[in-house]
C-alpha cells in the first residue's frame, strides 16, 4: 500500500470512529433524558399521593368531628323536625318556609316519580308539626 492510501484509510477510520462516538453520545443523552422524565413522573406521583393522603386525613378528621345523627322514630314530633331539617328552637314561620322550599324542590311534577316517597315524608312531617301547633 502506498502512503497516501494508508492516510486515506486512517482518515476514513477516524471519521467513522467519530461518527460512532457521536451516535453513542446521542443515545446516551436520550437515555439520560428518559431517566430524567421517569424520575420527574415518579416525583409527581409521590407528590399527588401525599396530597391525597393529606386530604383524606383532613376529611377523616372532619368526619370524626361530626356527630352521628340518629333518625328519630317515624311519626313523632322529633322525626318531623328532622325530616324538615328544622330544630325545636325554630319558629313556626321558619319551619313553614323550610317546608315550602322542600315541597317545591321534591314535588313530583318537578323532580319526577323518584321523589314521591320524599314528598310524602315532607307532607307527613308538616302535618305532624301543624297538629302539634294546634294542640299546644
Amino acid at each position: 500500500m502506498t502512503r497516501t492510501s494508508l492516510l486515506n484509510n486512517d482518515e476514513f477510520s477516524d471519521s467513522w470512529d467519530s461518527s460512532l462516538d457521536e451516535k453513542k453520545l446521542k443515545k446516551q443523552r436520550k437515555l439520560e433524558r428518559l431517566e430524567q422524565k421517569k424520575r420527574l413522573i415518579e416525583n409527581i406521583k409521590t407528590y399527588v399521593d401525599t396530597q391525597s393522603q393529606q386530604n383524606n386525613k383532613v376529611n377523616g378528621e372532619m368526619n370524626s368531628e361530626k356527630k352521628e345523627v340518629t333518625v328519630p322514630v317515624r311519626g313523632t314530633l322529633a322525626w318531623a323536625f328532622h325530616a324538615l331539617g328544622a330544630t325545636e328552637s325554630n319558629t313556626f314561620e321558619n319551619i313553614r318556609s323550610k317546608y315550602l322550599i322542600l315541597a317545591k324542590t321534591y314535588h313530583p311534577d318537578h323532580k319526577g316519580e323518584n321523589s314521591v316517597q320524599k314528598m310524602k315524608d315532607i307532607n307527613e312531617a308538616w302535618h305532624i308539626i301543624k297538629l302539634a301547633k294546634k294542640t299546644f
